[in-house]
């Protein structure tokens, strides 16, 4: 039993080792394939996106959609629109 006790004292103050190392971190340049940030974008293609036509205000979709968005609103709770706000 002595032996257990001994072992467990002397492993406890070996770890107990309270230096800590610091590295000192710098911040990464970009390399020269990053392309210094210079990326662009290259659309191939101008069919690749495709925007449907805005609905006209006085449609009947039109119109049922904006009353699920004013009822939906409607619904909220304070928190939620003090969260908005």
């Amino acid at each position: 039993m002595f032996k257990y006790i001994f072992i467990f004292l002397f492993f406890g103050l070996i770890s107990c080792n309270k230096n800590i190392s610091e590295k000192e971190l710098l911040p990464n340049a970009p390399s020269n394939s990053d392309l210094n940030g210079q990326w662009k974008t290259v659309l191939v293609n101008l069919s690749e996106i495709t925007v449907a036509n805005p609905q006209a205000t006085t449609s009947a979709d039109y119109q049922s959609e904006l009353a699920e968005v004013k009822q939906a609103q409607a619904q909220l709770s304070e928190q939620q629109n003090a969260t908005i706000k």
